[in-house]
């Protein structure tokens, strides 16, 4: 294959930088399968790439090349923010602006 071939394709929205990560936001894209271990994800508004490789764990671990790490204990304060409406970068100018007109 030479890159431009592929298996599969599957639209639907990946999880993207906000603002270092504290405020992912998901953004509409596209997934396609080059291979069984080849995947590529484009964000459409962008046409940024993230290239995937689907690895054996357990090889890995079975060759040394890597640590197995316990699993950390679970926690009661931990949350997940699946999708974002609020606009960080904005949100202080609209407060900075009403008391500015007053």
């Amino acid at each position: 294959m030479d890159g431009r071939d592929f298996k599969h394709s599957y639209t639907g929205t990946g999880i993207s930088d906000g603002y270092g990560f504290r405020y992912p936001g998901s953004k509409p894209g596209s997934l396609y399968v080059i291979s069984d271990d080849h995947f590529a994800f484009v964000w459409h508004e962008t046409l940024d790439v993230f290239t995937l490789k689907r690895v054996n764990l357990e090889e890995i671990l079975k060759k040394g090349l890597g640590t197995c790490v316990p699993p950390l204990p679970p926690t009661n304060n931990f949350t997940y923010m699946g999708k974002s409406y609020t606009n960080v970068f904005t949100e202080s100018l609209l407060y900075s602006s009403s008391s500015d007109s007053e």
